[in-house]
């Protein structure tokens, strides 16, 4: 008995457990989001960023060839060198634009992947509750299982009474029908006793000579 309820205790904590590491497996991926949102959120600007450089440059490199066309040399060296840095600031920006989009690809198949370990998790999670619930309802049915058998027997027993008190009365009210049918078949005799009603001997002598004649009149004349 010991044994079965530290067993049962065990289990319990270990179902603790196991929903207490996916809570906590639930916030990081979270905070994942949250770090990814800033990562999407930081190259977008750097693309904006890049985008603003891009066009400064090119109408930088249009000002210079203007100032070509109309032979202003030292002009012209000012923009292109300008440009130069311009040049040199959006290939770092460029640079790191790769690497950030790199780094968000990696968070974001790893978030991905840790989501679906999550979900296989919380799946596991509600058929191991499942489980524990069918496991302990068969450990209080096996416990209860002496008191339930009584029980059925019990309800046997008062269903068998039941048969036997519907039958007993069943049986009574045959025999009160039998008991009234002879009553009244005796008392009818009675009747006819008393009024002197019985046969008379006469009477039946004559019927039986007219029996008799009728029968051999048939004897004598048969039909053709």
């Amino acid at each position: 008995m010991a044994r079965e309820n530290a067993e049962h205790l065990v289990d319990a904590n270990a179902l603790r457990v196991f929903e207490q590491e996916i809570y906590e497996l639930e916030l990081a991926v979270q905070a994942a989001k949250r770090d990814l949102a800033a990562v999407v959120a930081e190259r977008i600007q750097l693309q904006r960023e890049i985008s603003i450089t891009e066009t400064s440059i090119e109408q930088r490199e249009k000002q210079g060839a203007k100032a070509l066309e109309k032979g202003e040399e030292s002009l012209a060296l000012e923009i292109a060198e300008l440009i130069a840095e311009k040049a040199s600031y959006l290939e770092a920006q460029s640079e790191r634009l790769a690497k950030l989009k790199a780094r968000e690809t990696t968070l974001h198949n790893s978030l991905q992947q840790t989501i679906d370990k999550v979900g296989d998790y919380c799946r596991e999670l509600s058929l191991a509750r499942a489980n524990d619930s069918a496991n302990k309802a068969l450990y209080r049915l096996s416990k209860s299982k002496g008191t339930i058998r009584g029980r059925l027997g019990e309800i046997e027993q008062t269903l068998d009474r039941i048969k036997t008190d519907q039958q007993g009365q069943t049986d009574q009210l045959a025999a009160l029908e039998q008991v009234e049918k002879s009553l009244s078949e005796t008392a009818l005799d009675a009747r006819i006793k008393a009024a002197n009603l019985r046969a008379d001997p006469d009477k039946v002598e004559q019927t039986m000579a007219r029996m008799r004649e009728r029968a051999q009149t048939s004897a004598d004349h048969p039909p053709p």
